[in-house]
């Protein structure tokens, strides 16, 4: 699980980096909806 985590966290950071993203939010779920990991960036 923990690197599943660090795997969304890296591809995250790459597109918000590359791609001029001034302000970003990743939620991942479960299938009971709890949240399993976010992540933000930006103001």
């Amino acid at each position: 699980m923990e690197i599943q985590k660090q795997k969304a966290k890296k591809i995250f950071g790459n597109v918000t980096k590359k791609k001029h993203i001034h302000e970003s939010v990743l939620l991942v779920e479960n299938s009971n909806g709890d949240v399993s990991y976010s992540f933000g960036y930006g103001g």
